[in-house]
């Protein structure tokens, strides 16, 4: 993971090392394909809240009820498993259930 990113990153490099497209000192470069972890913008934030009805998607808590409760935009596949921040890869949860959560994918 710290070299290439990714078991298929390392293969393909392999395999291009194999068939002499490649030195062994490229091979053994550090690979820049590394997923950046980057912000999500708010107008996606708030779509997300809205498609989850401003309500956590596992306990069902929501500010509307509970005055303490604080909903935080959780990848759904991680960023670090090359997730993404598209809407369809995003919940709300509040922030109980997502510190609960923390990368167990």
């Amino acid at each position: 993971m710290r070299i290439w990113g990714s078991v298929k990153a390392a293969c393909e490099q392999i395999a291009l090392f194999h068939e002499e497209k490649i030195t062994r000192e490229q091979l053994l470069l550090k690979s820049n394909a590394k997923t950046e972890r980057r912000t999500i913008p708010l107008k996606i934030r708030w779509e997300v809240l809205k498609k989850d009805n401003y309500t956590c998607k596992k306990c069902g808590r929501s500010p509307g009820k509970d005055k303490t409760v604080e909903l935080e935009i959780d990848h759904i596949v991680p960023v670090a498993k090359n997730g993404t921040n598209e809407v369809d890869n995003l919940q709300t949860l509040c922030h109980e259930c997502n510190q609960g959560k923390k990368d167990r994918f």
